[in-house]
């Protein structure tokens, strides 16, 4: 019994040096994801040591489990780890997860090698006291017990788990829509947390008038351009169908995906009038052509019938048009457009008796 407490002893000094913050760090591999760097059942030896892109690090992501993986990224206010046989890197983590450094490795075989070397010392130097033991009934259920017991307190104490570690300390990523901004063109902003965008992969805008595929540009990491065709904007601006849907599609990095769905409510503006000096200045504040139809009333005496011409004028983006109408003595003049839907119509008179009104 004495050396069965001396060997539990040491089992628990293990124990303890692992799960009581030790500098020291001792763990069995549990998995394939290292292949072949580190397989299932090696013994790593890892120490407390800031890590840097290309060490295997141990972090914890519950107080149950570690992973043993690589660290192939480290940013600020996370780190990304993967396991040098799996496809795809593992989530962003918070850099408190991570434990220890792994400098050194011990493989299976040799593990295997010396844990059976010692073993068949240790029966061989004791073969006499085995002896007994397995001719002894009575003492073999107390044996066995105590056995077991430090068998499972070594397995805990190699096996890759620290219950030290806090829940949540994992950056989880999340992408929030924080703003969307209508003026033709469509310009989306996130607030974007342990992620970022890597591609847009569809952009789709859904109104009663039909489906329209869009392009689309990151102009940073969490703002997204899109571009509208002219001529769905001129469609809706004359139907006046102001709602539509955008349907986006993007890819996050660490194979990460955003799926959204956004009401957008487009609308435009009057076309601005004004008089001067004779003459009509006429003003497109819209993204897109602006029909307007313009019907000049006119004559040269008073009391004679009014001559009328007739025009069609397409207005470009944001420009300005100037029509002079001072060589009419006498002159009204209709001016009528459709914006968001609405035929609107104004009618001035601009010139009286040669003389400006």
């Amino acid at each position: 019994m004495k050396r069965e407490a001396i060997l539990l002893t040491a089992v628990l000094t293990i124990f303890l040096v692992r799960f009581l913050g030790s500098p020291l760090f001792i763990a069995i591999v549990a998995s394939n994801s290292m292949n072949p760097t580190l397989r299932m059942g090696d013994l790593i030896i890892a120490y407390k040591d800031e890590p840097k892109v290309g060490d295997i690090v141990v972090w914890c992501y519950s107080p149950l489990y570690c992973i043993v993986h690589r660290v192939v990224e480290i940013r600020d206010s996370y780190i990304v780890t993967k396991g040098d046989a799996n496809p795809y890197p593992d989530y962003p983590i918070n850099p408190s997860c991570i434990v220890r450094v792994v400098y050194y490795t011990v493989p299976r075989e040799f593990l295997s090698l010396i844990l059976l070397s010692i073993l068949f010392i240790l029966i061989y130097v004791k073969r006499s006291q085995v002896i007994r033991l397995f001719n002894s009934v009575e003492k073999a259920p107390i044996i066995s017990l105590s056995s077991i017991v430090i068998l499972i307190i070594l397995i805990i104490s190699l096996f890759p788990i620290s219950p030290s570690t806090r829940l949540g300390s994992v950056v989880k990523p999340r992408i929030e829509l924080s703003k969307i901004e209508v003026e033709g063109n469509i310009i989306l902003y996130y607030k974007i947390y342990g992620t970022e965008f890597s591609s847009i992969d569809s952009v789709i805008l859904y109104s009663r008038y039909g489906v329209i595929q869009c392009n689309s540009y990151l102009l940073n990491k969490s703002v997204i351009l899109v571009e509208v065709p002219t001529n769905f904007l001129e469609t809706i601006n004359e139907k006046g169908d102001m709602e539509t849907y955008l349907k986006l599609n993007a890819s996050l990095i660490y194979n990460g995906t955003l799926i959204g769905a956004y009401p957008i409510r487009f609308s435009f503006h009057d076309p601005s009038i004004e008089l001067l000096n004779g003459s009509v200045i006429i003003r497109n504040p819209n993204p897109i052509k602006t029909p307007i139809n313009i019907t000049i009333y006119y004559a040269y005496k008073e009391g004679i019938e009014w001559s009328i011409e007739t025009y069609r004028l397409y207005l470009d983006p944001g420009s300005t048009m100037k029509i002079d109408l001072t060589s009419y003595p006498y002159v009204y003049v209709k001016i009528s457009y459709i914006v968001n839907g609405r035929l609107v119509t104004y009618k001035y008179e601009v010139m009286r008796n040669g003389s400006p009104v």
